[in-house]
């Protein structure tokens, strides 16, 4: 296995260790942020590592009625593909029909975008796609983690000692767009996920001790529930990951998930917010659209107060 680091000295690498390492034949990139691992298995499952904690960024899916396969329902166990232009793909024959799959990654400074496509070679049916999260209960017990939700608001859910028994959902909003994992003092990682779909995603965090696991799962459902593909048709979403090591990084990864929401909610195709990550740019656009948004507003009252005035001259001149 090679692995490629990255660290704030090879910056000036960054898009040529990119390329390198998704154009290599088995090649993982490995790349750290601050004190944060970002590891992209050879299946396109990502692994977010600090020390000895491992947390399992994955896509999960759901056959009809719920149904379940392990070597097909959880990414990790997809078999490991080839590493070839700029991306990870595959073929899959899954109990529900046969897809393939495409995962491509963008690491910028201080972020990894990754960009999940899978499309049917024949007809398929899905419960529900989703990529989750899944956070070790020995090391999260008694903690919090915070959904940011696409008006953004944000909610802070405490990830319970003990199992309740029969009370597996923690938490689940319709308008999320994130969720930040604080892993210690001012250190951890927020991950956003959006589509072309919809402007947010259902958003939900889960005990798996309910079911038989040992994690707290973080959820990002597709929107729109059962997919019922044809072949030939694609599902396909964006998965940013923002790992901070400080209080700044921390301001810097909540106020780029906000930007990303404001943009995606203002109607921004998801192909448009890669591009703005990709050459810095998103921060800059949206102070543009908010200082534009301003201008129209002062126009829009000015207009209404010469309405207004217009209105009592002519109320004043008839009454003479």
């Amino acid at each position: 296995m090679l692995f490629f680091e990255y660290t704030a000295m090879g910056r000036s690498l960054l898009p040529l260790i990119a390329l390198v390492a998704l154009c290599t034949t088995a090649a993982v990139p490995k790349v750290q942020f601050g004190e944060i691992e970002v590891i992209t298995g050879g299946s396109g499952a990502v692994t977010v590592r600090y020390l000895t904690l491992n947390i399992t960024c994955q896509v999960a899916l759901w056959g009809p009625g719920w149904s379940w396969d392990n070597n097909s329902s959880l990414q990790a166990n997809w078999p490991a593909q080839t590493v070839k232009d700029r991306g990870i793909s595959g073929r899959l024959s899954s109990p529900w029909g046969v897809f393939e799959w495409r995962e491509e990654v963008l690491f910028g400074s201080d972020f990894a975008l990754y960009e999940f496509a899978l499309t049917a070679e024949s007809d398929l049916t899905f419960e529900s796609v989703a990529w989750i999260i899944d956070l070790p209960v020995g090391n999260f017990a008694g903690g919090s983690v915070t959904a940011l939700l696409s008006d953004g608001t944000s909610q802070s859910v405490r990830l319970r000692v003990e199992h309740a028994p029969g009370e597996g959902e923690l938490a689940g909003y319709g308008n999320g767009f994130s969720w930040v994992v604080p892993i210690g003092q001012n250190l951890g990682v927020a991950v956003a996920v959006f589509t072309d779909a919809a402007p947010q995603v259902s958003i939900s965090a889960t005990d798996e001790r309910e079911w038989g696991g040992a994690t707290y799962r973080l959820r990002f459902y597709y929107p729109g529930g059962r997919q019922v593909l044809k072949a030939g048709d694609t599902i396909r979403f964006y998965v940013y990951v923002h790992p901070y090591s400080s209080a700044e990084g921390y301001e810097t990864a909540v106020r780029r998930v906000h930007g990303l929401a404001y943009l995606r909610g203002g109607g921004t195709p998801s192909s448009e917010l890669r591009d703005l990550l990709a050459a810095g740019k998103l921060e800059s656009t949206i102070e543009q659209m908010r200082r534009e948004r301003q201008v129209l507003l002062i126009l829009y009252v000015a207009f209404a107060l010469a309405l207004v005035f217009a209105l009592v001259l002519f109320l004043k001149r008839r009454r003479t």
